[in-house]
């Protein structure tokens, strides 16, 4: 064989290939989710793989069995939202208020997005013969991030008011019941308005139920902020 002065590039660092093998287990865990959720947890890693357009060897080379492949497609959206709701959080503490009823919201799309993914597999994960085992090794500890995350965009006051990890899995709880409903009592795509959905429960999250309109609480009859701690003009 001849030499055309081409040269080999550098190997692949570890890094890299790590990140590779990353992002591919992915791309596999979504196509996963999507083939679990619409033909049930029996389907097998055979039909993943046709579906992704590999081989199941290609899939056993990053995943050691079925179960791994499964409990990956319901963990990884999970993961990176406790990756999300980390960046959100920084940006809370210097934001005004407007700003973090903004950040708010679009943490809540993303909530809502991620149990919109997962709440189809759930069931057969959290109560199969290895489901307790599945929620307190893999749910649990990331649940338990997102309340430690969640602290941080909370004022001190509510932070001693309410466990920040019990804010976080109500709201993840209202999501799964309005995913449930959405996915069985009708067409999931126009029987829920999940933009208003989000922008609700920011505010449910923020003011309570006290009024139906909370953010008119904090301004007094002059248009400026109100003072902290104190109740709005009464009507005229």
């Amino acid at each position: 064989m001849t030499d055309n002065g081409a040269r080999p590039g550098p190997a692949p660092t570890r890094g890299a290939t790590d990140r590779d093998a990353d992002l591919r287990r992915r791309q596999i865990a979504a196509v996963a989710r999507t083939v679990f959720a619409t033909e049930g947890s029996s389907v097998s890693v055979r039909d993943v793989a046709k579906a992704a357009g590999i081989t199941e060897a290609a899939i056993y080379r990053l995943f050691s069995s079925k179960r791994e492949l499964f409990e990956a497609a319901i963990l990884l959206p999970l993961e990176e939202l406790a990756r999300d709701l980390g960046r959100v959080a920084e940006q809370f503490m210097p934001a005004s208020l407007h700003e973090r009823m903004n950040l708010g919201q679009e943490f809540q799309r993303q909530l809502a997005a991620v149990v919109r993914r997962i709440t189809p597999l759930l069931g057969s994960a959290l109560y199969s013969e290895t489901g307790r085992e599945f929620y307190r090794e893999r749910m649990a500890p990331l649940l338990e991030q997102a309340g430690q995350v969640t602290s941080l965009a909370m004022s001190p006051v509510t932070r001693r008011t309410v466990d920040p990890r019990t804010v976080f899995i109500a709201m993840m709880g209202m999501y799964l019941g309005l995913a449930a409903d959405a996915r069985l009592g009708g067409d999931e795509e126009e029987s829920l308005d999940w933009e208003e959905a989000s922008r609700a429960l920011t505010e449910l999250v923020a003011f309570g139920l006290l009024d139906p309109r909370p953010h008119d609480r904090l301004r007094d009859r002059t248009g400026r902020p109100a003072a902290a701690g104190s109740d709005p003009a009464p009507e005229r």
